[in-house]
């Protein structure tokens, strides 16, 4: 009962407070400073998506080549020496 009265005194607490207003050059300046804000437009971040999507194929393309011609030089260099032996 006791825990009860505590948690209800709690509640009503906030029953009193009134609700603050700010002084209305301050609301302004906040709202013209929101309004304010650029916005990157859809052609902007389409171009960006799609530089990034070509430069991610090249990199994969020229890791593929790359491994491909260090496997040439392998088979190469085993074809020459059957036993590794250089001497």
């Amino acid at each position: 009962m006791e825990k009860e009265n505590w948690i209800e005194g709690i509640i009503n607490s906030a029953n009193g407070i009134a609700k603050v207003v700010p002084e209305e050059m301050l609301l302004f300046n906040i709202e013209r400073r929101i309004n304010s804000q650029k916005t990157i437009s859809n052609n902007w971040i389409i171009g960006t998506a799609a530089i990034l999507v070509i430069l991610f194929t090249i990199n994969i393309e020229a890791f593929f080549i790359n491994s491909k011609k260090s496997n040439d030089a392998e088979m190469v260099v085993s074809s020459i020496s059957k036993d590794n032996q250089f001497y």
